[in-house]
């Protein structure tokens, strides 16, 4: 009895550990992790919890692997801020821009400047890169700007461009400084509200606890059609319909040609019947995918946190970076804390891996097309190469080979 007792304690502790660990919320939400501290028994059937102090997962994570430098190095490139899509830059901002624009001298940096009309001949030979109020308030509407960033520099350059032609002392240069003023005081109210949402969201729980951002979104997975059509790209927010393992497509249209009693060949040479074939809309947006840490018990995305969910043990401890260096200080900086950092200094970087014929190509290429690109870049300036800020140090370098049989259409082959 006490044996049956036992076993049935240990079953049901590790289906909870089981249900705790990987699940999918039932609004769709993407997939929850959560490493727990493992719990054991001992021989008097009282249960216990084995410590894990200063200890973490090497498999689900990259923080053992760093230094402690390193990790505060990316904790401190996390810090970036509350991360605004496209359309709430436009929100945001737009209020702000159509603020400049309604100004008493609103209208001299609303519309493109016409050198023509204006009788303006050397403009475009000082101004290199022409910018007005109304385009900006155009590109917050369509979404171009991807980060606030990029706005302010836009609206900058607006007022820049103009001090730089006519000179700060001109009518149009102290105009332009005073609507520049305008605009700073504008924008540090709305990067003091976006601050004070930010940390209002932490403090819910409602956002990663690492970078301060609730949904992280990746660039949508593009679908190409395997009909009739010749493998033209399916259109985002279209339906299509896709096989069940889900790695051939066909377009509304093209799945119309099939014909029922006959079998739909696919890219592997397995065939599906146009039965099996599921619908679907081609609207998914990547999420990245969360993880609770033991420590601390906050929520952050895996990608912030270094975290492999695909390598994640049901049984495993999870710290996140901020608590690793907690507990590393914690610890001070002993002879066997010293050596270890000392080792993990030496840990190969892409540079030291071997390179391949495929790796060498591609990392000629990428340098080939930076230095056309300072080349541009210093001519577009009109300054010397030497002064162009450049990348140093890329390595490129293939970490995984693998050969698959791949069956190229007809379609295809001819482009």
């Amino acid at each position: 009895g006490k044996r049956l007792s036992k076993m049935a304690k240990e079953l049901s502790a590790a289906a909870m550990r089981q249900k705790r660990s990987a699940g999918t919320m039932a609004d769709g939400q993407p997939q929850l992790q959560r490493s727990r501290l493992e719990e054991a028994e001992e021989d008097d059937g009282k249960p216990r919890q084995k410590t894990t102090e200063g200890t973490i997962d090497t498999v689900t994570s990259l923080i053992p692997s760093m230094t402690r430098d390193a990790i505060i190095e990316h904790l401190d490139s996390l810090q970036g801020g509350l991360c605004l899509t496209p359309r709430r830059v436009g929100q945001r901002c737009l209020p702000i821009i159509r603020k400049l624009i309604n100004d008493p001298c609103g209208w001299v940096f609303r519309d493109p400047v016409d050198p023509v009309e204006l009788g303006l001949p050397d403009y475009f030979d000082v101004v290199k890169k022409p910018m007005h109020l109304a385009l900006i308030e155009e590109k917050l509407d369509s979404g171009v700007y991807k980060d606030m960033d990029d706005f302010e520099k836009d609206v900058r350059l607006v007022f820049d461009n103009a001090i730089l032609y006519n000179g700060e002392k001109s009518d149009v240069g102290e105009m332009a400084n005073d609507m520049l003023k305008s605009f700073e005081r504008e924008y540090a109210v709305l990067q003091k509200a976006i601050k004070t949402e930010e940390q209002i969201q932490k403090r819910k729980g409602d956002s990663c606890a690492l970078c301060g951002s609730q949904r992280r979104l990746f660039e949508p997975t593009v679908l190409y059609c395997n009909g009739a059509c010749g493998m033209q790209r399916i259109r985002r927010n279209a339906f299509y319909y896709t096989d069940p393992s889900k790695q051939n497509h066909w377009c509304t249209p093209c799945y119309g040609l099939l014909k029922d009693a006959e079998p739909v060949a696919l890219d592997d040479g397995s065939e599906v019947s146009k039965s099996s074939l599921q619908k679907y809309k081609n609207d998914a947006l990547p999420e990245e995918a969360w993880v609770q840490c033991d420590d601390c018990h906050e929520w952050v995305h895996q990608i912030c946190a270094l975290f492999n969910g695909r390598r994640n043990k049901t049984a495993a401890a999870y710290t996140c970076p901020s608590c690793y260096v907690k507990k590393k200080n914690k610890a001070g900086d002993s002879k066997e804390e010293k050596k270890d950092e000392e080792e993990k200094q030496v840990v190969k970087s892409a540079k030291d891996l071997p390179q391949c014929s495929m790796s060498e190509a591609m990392e000629k290429g990428l340098e080939k097309a930076l230095a056309k690109k300072y080349e541009e870049k210093a001519a577009e300036l009109e300054v010397s190469l030497d002064d162009i800020d450049k990348v140093d140090g890329i390595s490129i370098r293939v970490v995984s080979n693998m050969e698959r049989q791949h069956l190229v259409r007809d379609e295809m082959l001819k482009r």
